[in-house]
């Protein structure tokens, strides 16, 4: 098997949803599904053109103001609550007007001035249209015990695999995601002059923190063609601190206030945000499955 597996930080719309422990499984699966919602207005808001060679994601980059949009998404609207399609999947759907985002481009144009890609003018004219329209998306997240159920739509390639080979790979894609993620966070300032790496060297913390990401909400399972599963985990910042606590026991070790804000800052490098969900998307390429895997007819 080979694996590929980009890390992928996204704002936290942490004011939409009603506070509670980090444990509800409830709760995590409705920011893991607001999480999926907001990756997806960046996604169609980046897309959008400004010009026949220039993005908003383009202009942004070029001009060092990608968290302005970010900035946004946190405060787009939560249209009703988390809607539950069973007991254990959950949709969130937000929406952001676009006069917003048009107003917020055209302020990043007008500070730049000459430095800027393209005039505030210019931005001003192209999206004149964007005070009647309105950007949507909606996320939705599911129990990692019942991802191992979910079965690809009308793919003839996982057709000929059997049940056994799908639910390895599932397992295999969230094994990857937990892996990767436990990279990421070793790195975490947890102490003034401590970092996450120190907890997680014993072996006994490690492993149960490994064991509290995999069981993390998802929010995609995808089957390809090529026989590769595209899996996503959703988690915040502030249950990760919280998973190192209890996984280090009384954990004198991992401290409130500034530190959890250092660890939030360090999530999301990427991006000038104080709150962040991290969606991690491992994508599990398997070889091409071996006869003995697929189902005989």
């Amino acid at each position: 098997m080979r694996c590929c597996i980009p890390l992928i930080l996204i704002a936290l719309i942490s004011a939409k949803l009603p506070a509670a422990p980090a444990e509800d499984a409830r709760t995590a699966q409705a920011l893991a599904a607001a999480a999926g919602a907001m990756l997806r207005l960046e996604n169609d808001i980046n897309d959008e053109k400004l010009g026949a060679k220039l993005t908003v994601e383009q202009f942004l980059q070029r001009t060092g103001q990608t968290g302005q949009l970010i900035d946004l998404l946190r405060r787009a609207d939560q249209i009703g609550g988390p809607r539950w399609l069973d007991e254990q999947t959950c949709q969130v759907k937000l929406s952001l007007p676009g006069q917003r985002i048009e107003k917020m481009l055209e302020q990043v144009a007008a500070d730049l001035g000459p430095k800027s890609p393209i005039p505030a003018a210019a931005i001003r004219i192209k999206l004149r249209d964007w005070s009647g329209r309105t950007f949507q998306a909606t996320g939705t997240s599911t129990s990692s015990a019942k991802a191992a159920l979910l079965r690809p739509g009308d793919s003839g390639a996982w057709q000929q695999v059997d049940d056994a080979t799908r639910r390895r790979a599932i397992a295999d894609a969230a094994h990857d995601a937990a892996r990767r993620a436990m990279d990421a966070v070793r790195g975490l300032r947890i102490a003034p002059g401590k970092s996450a790496d120190a907890l997680l060297a014993d072996k006994a913390v490690a492993d149960q923190f490994n064991q509290w990401l995999i069981s993390r909400p998802i929010t995609n399972v995808q089957f390809h063609d090529d026989l590769s599963v595209e899996l996503t985990l959703g988690v915040s910042a502030e249950d990760v601190f919280d998973a190192l606590q209890n996984a280090a026991g009384a954990a004198p070790n991992v401290e409130d206030g500034a530190s959890r804000a250092a660890g939030n800052a360090t999530l999301g490098t990427e991006r000038d945000v104080s709150h962040r969900a991290c969606e991690l998307r491992p994508h599990s390429l398997k070889e091409p499955v071996q006869p003995g895997h697929l189902v005989h007819q």
